[in-house]
């Protein structure tokens, strides 16, 4: 009796062992198909995980995708490119170039939220080839006219000109025509080389008027002011663009506050992001990031910088987005952690596009230097390599930031996106 208790007690121990095997996945080798594991839902799989105490995903809550290639356009140089969400519900990149000698306006498009790009095609050549075609900014009209401006400059000319215009589309970015000039200007007694001119237009609506703001360089504009940004406001009865007023008056020729990036915020009033050297001084940073606020979208005030390196790096080109959680993101092209020297001296120089994001639960118009967390390449550039000229913009519920680079090899623009939709106020 014994014995056989004794084999029965051994018989389940093998069974029980054969059982624990099977669990562990052991699989016959000679056994060629996928092993089959049960699917079991629960509570804790159909939730939220509890993120309590734990730090919070990507960078401050943006989580990039991989790059995605958005227009290969050869060479070794930089494209100041700028994307817009038609109301088709394309995306349009657009950026100044040339075609067999001819300086002219490139684009492409995507039907897929920036996942894939068409061909390149040329959208218009420049209207005078003497002068530069560069520094394009996008706006639709709620008439579905596709404005694009630039800059236009011959500052070799004997009476150096320089200018701010746009051409126009009516059939959805198909042809393109001169539609206006928003402010023109000749400079002279100012050797070729000092940055002077009108540069970097930015599209905008300030209560409900069309307006065009762009930098200015060392000119003597209207003496004794020299301002740093100036606003033109389209008057649709004339058809013309009229000055509305200027953001800054840098007489002593210290802040330099070119290249303005302007949108209303969610909770009123007006952000504007400049490049600056008003910290050239105590910093020794060329160029730094930097925020001015407007109840009006007309009179400004300095708020903040956001981006002060521990070096004398510089942060140009500064482009800010708000989040849906009220978050303000600024992005900017610098030298901050880079290695090698590229071979441009300019603004290829080693510079790589960079973001800092506002501190939760801070105002942004009340925010200071320290309110900001630590600088981020969401493109991860490789070393010696180049990644400028930012943008972003928030579209169907993403973060688009894109840039020029030559990472990983030749000329392209590159966008990364963060989803964004699960941000609440």
């Amino acid at each position: 009796m014994k014995i056989i208790k004794t084999i029965a007690l051994m018989m389940s121990v093998l069974s029980i062992t054969a059982g624990l095997c099977a669990c562990n996945g052991t699989v016959d080798p000679a056994d060629t198909t996928e092993p089959v594991t049960d699917s079991v839902t629960t509570d804790a799989a159909t939730t939220e995980p509890d993120d309590s105490g734990e730090k919070e995903k990507g960078y401050y809550g943006l989580e990039f995708e991989r790059p995605i290639i958005v227009a290969a356009y050869g060479g070794n140089g930089s494209a100041y490119s700028r994307m817009y969400p038609l109301k088709d519900g394309r995306l349009i990149c657009a950026w100044p170039s040339s075609d067999g000698g001819k300086r002219c306006m490139k684009a492409v498009f995507s039907e897929d939220d920036g996942k894939t790009w068409s061909k390149i095609r040329v959208l218009f050549y420049g209207e005078d080839q003497t002068k530069t075609l560069a520094n394009v900014d996008i706006i639709q009209l709620e008439s579905g006219q596709v404005l694009m401006a630039y800059r236009s400059n011959d500052r070799n000319a004997s009476q150096g000109y320089s200018s701010i215009r746009i051409h126009a589309s009516d059939d959805n970015c198909e042809t393109f025509y001169p539609h206006s000039i928003v402010c023109e200007m000749q400079q002279t007694g100012l050797k070729d080389g000092v940055s002077w001119g009108l540069w970097e237009p930015d599209f905008c609506y300030v209560n409900g008027k069309l307006t065009c703001f762009f930098a200015i360089g060392k000119t003597v504009y209207e003496k004794p002011v020299i301002p740093s940004t100036d606003i033109f406001e389209w008057n649709e009865a004339e058809k013309k663009w009229v000055q509305s007023h200027y953001t800054s008056n840098d007489t002593d020729k210290t802040d330099r506050n070119g290249m303005p990036i302007v949108d209303k915020l969610s909770t009123g009033g007006y952000l504007m992001s400049v490049e600056t050297k008003r910290f050239y001084a105590s910093r020794g940073s060329t160029l730094l990031p930097y925020l001015l606020y407007s109840e009006d979208g007309v009179d400004w005030k300095g708020v903040t910088g956001c981006f002060f390196p521990d070096n004398t790096a510089s942060g140009g080109s500064p482009f800010w987005v708000e989040l849906p959680d009220g978050r303000i993101v600024v992005a900017f092209q610098t030298d901050e952690d880079v290695e090698g020297t590229m071979f441009d001296t300019g603004d290829d120089s080693c510079k790589v596009t960079k973001i800092v994001v506002l501190k939760d639960g801070v105002d942004i118009t009340k925010a200071h230097s320290w309110d900001w967390n630590e600088s981020y390449d969401p493109f991860n550039t490789t070393p010696g390599k180049f990644a400028n000229w930012p943008g972003m913009f928030i579209h169907n519920d993403y973060l688009y930031l894109y840039t020029s680079t030559n990472d990983p090899a030749g000329g392209c623009i590159s966008l990364v996106r963060a989803y964004v939709g699960d941000m609440k106020k």
